[in-house]
């Protein structure tokens, strides 16, 4: 790593063909940016095809915090780490091509280091899933759900966790967790903070800050999203020493053993049971995810039922692949 200013934010943004949206990425930065604090904004191209580079080259011409730099391995945590390394403010914020800040961004970053959570190593923002259209909005509605996300990032959640996305790090955090996994495809941020946990770190999120977030949207995208995730989490609790599946979250791990009904003894009362009480529990969800977000219908309950489904399954069936599949 280079020299540091420690008051400045430095954010590491990974991107391979990202032509669509890297433009609403950087300028929801630029706005945000604070004229008393350094920003840096690491732009980490994989190489891209699809004019994504000359957009990033455009936008470093008129803004000298706009970095371009390359990564030719083109997988996401060696992006990441390439950002590490070339980072030299005190703040490292891990984002998304796919995703936007809201204009008060940094200084809620701030805020939270200075005031509200001093002792917290790492601070995160909730997710904000925004979408366009019935299938998307839906899978955005499935998101926003207990039973669709496994850890608290797309709740109105205050305090500390397990993890967050789009996570501030403290200088200090990346130099003693280290480079994240590069053989890790997916879930690279989870198995970094489960690291920074294990070296004594805390994280924090904020309730009042937030990132939005443009999921999936298709259905065949999601499962595909969800199976790469399940996949993922696999190696991820393979590697770790305590063996822990804590981190599946509630509703995959309940999956994960809802499965293995399937091929044991003596199931048959299980199976006629517990199908239907899927069922009501996730046409349940989909309810109270209407009644409490003014941007649902009764008309999405349908959809955000099928998007339930799919995470599920998906990621139920990344996470048996994973296990059968030889390393």
């Amino acid at each position: 790593m280079t020299s540091v200013d420690s008051s400045g934010f430095s954010v590491v943004l990974p991107v391979l063909n990202e032509a669509e949206n890297i433009e609403g990425c950087l300028d929801s930065l630029l706005r945000a940016s604070l004229s008393d604090v350094d920003l840096e904004i690491l732009v980490v191209d994989g190489m891209s095809d699809d004019g994504t580079r000359e957009i990033i080259d455009q936008y470093s011409r008129k803004d000298s915090s706009i970095q371009l730099v390359d990564n030719e391995q083109q997988t996401t945590p060696t992006g990441f780490n390439k950002g590490f390394e070339t980072a030299s403010n005190g703040v490292i914020i891990l984002m998304s091509g796919h995703a936007q800040v809201t204009p008060n961004f940094f200084d809620h970053i701030r805020e939270l280091f200075e005031e509200r959570a001093p002792d917290a190593d790492i601070v995160g923002s909730r997710v904000d899933p925004v979408a366009d259209g019935y299938v998307q909005t839906s899978i955005a509605g499935a998101l926003m759900s207990r039973f669709g996300a496994g850890s608290k990032r797309f709740q109105a959640y205050e305090g500390y966790v397990d993890t967050v996305s789009y996570g501030a790090y403290k200088r200090y955090v990346i130099e003693s967790v280290g480079k994240m996994d590069p053989d890790l495809p997916r879930g690279q941020d989870y198995e970094y903070n489960k690291r920074a946990r294990e070296h004594g770190f805390t994280i924090y999120q904020s309730a009042q800050s937030t990132v939005q977030y443009e999921p999936r949207s298709t259905f065949i995208g999601l499962f595909k999203q969800k199976f790469g995730n399940g996949r993922g989490k696999t190696r991820i609790h393979q590697q770790s020493k305590s063996q822990s599946y804590r981190g599946l979250g509630l509703h995959t791990a309940a999956l994960v053993l809802f499965s293995l009904i399937f091929i044991l003894p003596g199931a048959t009362l299980a199976l006629s049971i517990l199908p239907p009480l899927y069922v009501l529990g996730i046409v349940f969800t989909a309810t109270k995810v209407i009644q409490r977000n003014n941007e649902f219908s009764r008309k999405h309950i349908f959809g955000i039922v099928i998007a339930l489904t799919i995470i599920h399954s998906g990621f139920v069936s990344g996470f048996v692949t994973g296990l059968l599949t030889p390393r």
